[in-house]
């Protein structure tokens, strides 16, 4: 990945020349977060305010009709993304009879201030239908922050209840080219400029997202109402996400290492679960306008999407090549 897109893309670099850029680019207002967008949702009670809730889609709506007890996805985009970005794998759950709402929010926010604003949303969601079927489905940083929605963060329904965490190609060991972040001796050596340096990088985050960060080293557990994990981590090693004329790689899909990925403490939970696909970062979810097949198979492996039947096979199959 070239230097301006890892930047643009809100990851901290890996040299010193590409920092000293990152920190201009980031004053000059390159790395900002995207607006939440939020329009009323009705559950069958009402419209009713969601902050961050949305259609997954850029197109105008006026609100959003979940008001049938059919199974419901959460999506929750990444760093310099929106909800509009999951278009098309929002399109794949509801040909299955899955509804789909995407949560947005300022990616440069903090970890811990959006998880509460996402939380607030599902247990509203959870009181008006409490038997519903609730997925929360997060792919790279929104990993992180549907991860600590769903346990770090206090909510007022505690209860048990049918919701499940999907989550894809995330940093739950921090993000290693943030390292320097995390250094003590190096703010007080630096005279405080590092950390705002960082800062200016990546936002009020920049304290959650490094390898020393407290969020990943001494991880809250999941909350007793989340009934289990998947976890579905990318080997982007040698993956390419844009050639040139000549076909040659001209930026690579490597956001973050499979050791960035790991975490051994979120790992021992008993109902996580894990896979590793051999795709990049961008390509796993169809971002970078390919047929995510390897993530598609996993979700059916894993019962997070069903599975066509040999008879509606061709008819999915032509969705796929359709909306990707």
């Amino acid at each position: 990945m070239d230097r301006v897109a890892w930047c643009a893309n809100d990851y901290l670099v890996r040299s010193s020349t590409a920092f000293a850029l990152c920190l201009a680019l980031g004053a000059a207002g390159a790395c900002g977060g995207a607006q939440p967008r939020s329009v009323p949702i009705d559950l069958g009670q009402g419209p009713l305010a969601l902050e961050g809730f949305a259609p997954c889609s850029d197109a105008a709506s006026s609100g959003v009709d979940l008001s049938s007890d059919e199974p419901l996805v959460v999506i929750v985009h990444g760093c310099f993304s929106s909800g509009a970005q999951f278009r098309a794998m929002s399109q794949l759950f509801e040909l299955n009879e899955q509804r789909t709402i995407c949560f947005n929010y300022d990616d440069r926010h903090s970890l811990r201030s959006v998880g509460r604003t996402l939380r607030r949303g599902l247990d509203t969601i959870r009181r008006r239908a409490p038997s519903r079927e609730i997925t929360v489905l997060g792919h790279s940083q929104g990993g992180l922050v549907s991860r600590v929605a769903l346990s770090e963060v206090e909510g007022a329904d505690d209860e048990g209840g049918d919701l499940h965490l999907v989550t894809v190609s995330s940093p739950f060991s921090g993000i290693a080219a943030a390292e320097h972040c995390g250094f003590i001796w190096l703010h007080i050596v630096s005279f405080g400029i590092t950390p705002g340096i960082c800062q200016a990088i990546t936002g009020h985050k920049w304290t959650e997202i490094h390898p020393s960060a407290r969020l990943w080293n001494e991880p809250r557990p999941l909350h007793p109402m989340v009934t289990s994990h998947v976890q579905i981590l990318t080997d982007e090693e040698g993956t390419c996400r844009r050639l040139d004329d000549e076909g040659e790689c001209a930026e690579d899909d490597l956001v973050f290492s499979l050791r960035e990925q790991r975490n051994e403490e979120l790992e021992s939970d008993e109902r996580h679960r894990s896979r590793v696909l051999g795709v990049g970062h961008a390509a796993v979810t169809g971002s970078n306008g390919t047929v995510p097949r390897a993530l598609v198979e996993a979700l059916h492996e894993e019962g997070v999407l069903e599975r066509p039947g040999p008879e509606q096979q061709l008819a999915f199959e032509r969705l796929l090549q359709r909306i990707f």
